[in-house]
């Protein structure tokens, strides 16, 4: 022990200096190779995203899905890349470490992206595809919808976790560096705002679709030779009337054929009334506020 210790303790400041900076270059070489390897990865899946869009409009599942396994393998390789201890302790570093944290960060944002969010997505488009949602009538089978609503909500919640690490991400970083990342906050917040629509879709549709009862809607038609809040006047109208997912529709016409009223029926406060006045109240104006509730 002794002998090992005069050899440590009797070595230079240079020979500790070069042997830090040794450790440096490997740390950097194992840096740089695995998220050069990474890159690769994450290209792959990437360019993989186009053929699961069109196996999709071909109305090829099982193609789709091959795909997505494909594109899986790519993601969960590159989140392996960035996730070793030595990467791990890389990021931990303050300011060093910003661009290796953000490629890890991208890596596991993708890798939720496809591994998590893919699979209840898929399973979720198989009950609602056009193609066995709708019947020959043009009834919408809402068992289907009652059915697909966990598969939504399983990968809306599953987007939303992978756009928490995409927006986490930040610090230096070099141009390309933050390129990548801002291209993979943009594409997974688009994700997960898209699949958020679609909960909110699967979980009302019911019963905007008469699963309970009849229901009657005024659909208005907006005609821009003159400008409204929410786009044009009203033009033409219909009532469409739905129950258990059938729609029919029980009436058309003009904006001539309705009655106006000389004031708004509904009182939505001063601030509104102090706008707008008693315009509102004729239904070429009804939508004059780009608010669409008081449209």
């Amino acid at each position: 022990m002794s002998r090992a210790r005069e050899l440590i303790t009797g070595r230079s400041p240079a020979f500790w200096i070069l042997l830090a900076l040794g450790l440096l270059a490997l740390v950097a070489a194992w840096i740089s190779i695995r998220g050069a390897l990474a890159y690769v990865h994450l290209r792959a899946a990437r360019s993989s995203v186009a053929d699961v869009k069109q196996a999709l409009r071909d109305d090829d599942l099982p193609a789709a899905r091959q795909v997505l396994a494909s594109m899986g393998a790519d993601t969960r390789a590159a989140r392996g890349l960035t996730g070793d201890p030595v990467w791990v302790t890389v990021s931990s570093l303050p300011f060093l470490g910003d661009m290796p944290a953000a490629v890890r960060d991208v890596a596991t944002a993708t890798d939720l992206a496809v591994r998590e969010v893919g699979p209840p997505a898929m399973a979720a488009y198989e009950k609602l595809a056009p193609s066995t949602l709708i019947d020959g009538n043009g009834r919408i089978d809402l068992a289907r919808v009652a059915a697909a609503t966990p598969d939504v909500r399983r990968a809306s919640a599953a987007a939303e976790r992978a756009r928490s690490v995409a927006d986490g991400t930040g610090g230096a970083l070099l141009a390309p560096v933050r390129t990548a990342v801002r291209r993979a906050q943009a594409q997974v917040g688009q994700l997960a705002d898209a699949l958020a629509a679609a909960r909110t879709a699967v979980e009302v549709s019911p019963t905007m679709l008469g699963i309970d009862g009849e229901r009657r809607y005024l659909v208005a038609v907006q005609n821009p030779a003159e400008a409204r809040g929410t786009g044009g006047l009203l033009g033409a109208y219909a009532v469409a009337t739905v129950r258990n997912g059938a729609v029919s529709v029980s009436k058309i016409g003009s904006n001539s054929d309705l009655d106006d009223a000389t004031a708004p029926v509904v009182d939505l406060g001063a601030d509104f009334a102090d706008l707008y006045g008693n315009d509102p109240g004729l239904w070429a104006n009804a939508n004059l506020s780009p608010h669409f509730p008081y449209a």
